[in-house]
């Protein structure tokens, strides 16, 4: 299987879960492939690539959905699901139902989560780590 680089993956189309039972499926089925996996939080201070085997991963996705079960969230009830290739997985992006607004949004969340077979390069972290904007009123008092 061809790897190609992390931002391909990234950026590239993604197939979403429409269903509890998929991500579980999607879940179990990570546990059952032996290799490295690299974990990336946009919740963390520094955006970072961190190596894990496929049952950190396999539990980490179980936990996020217990997560979200006890949050009990009107219209999820694991996170919003993203991955390639369908066949087996090189990269799964992982969006938090808290954090995605309202279908009039400008802007897109950044994601929960990554898993990545493909160690993402440093440039391509800092790519994608969120720019973050400047309110008017901050502008307004440092001038």
């Amino acid at each position: 299987m061809k790897l190609g680089n992390f931002e391909e993956h990234y950026t590239g189309t993604l197939r979403g879960i429409l269903k509890e039972e998929k991500y579980l499926e999607l879940a179990g089925k990570i546990g059952k492939h032996p290799g490295t996996w690299y974990g990336l939080s946009f919740h963390e201070q520094t955006l970072q690539a961190v190596e894990m085997n496929e049952q950190e991963v396999s539990e980490k996705l179980l936990g996020l959905h217990q997560e979200i079960v006890q949050k009990n969230y009107v219209s999820a009830r694991y996170p919003y699901t993203y991955f390639a290739p369908p066949e087996e997985p090189l990269l799964i992006k992982l969006y938090h139902p808290g954090e995605c607004g309202g279908s009039c949004s400008t802007s897109a969340p950044a994601p929960w989560w990554v898993f990545t077979r493909i160690k993402p390069t440093g440039e391509e972290l800092q790519k994608l780590r969120p720019k973050t904007s400047e309110g008017f009123f901050s502008r307004f008092k440092r001038a």
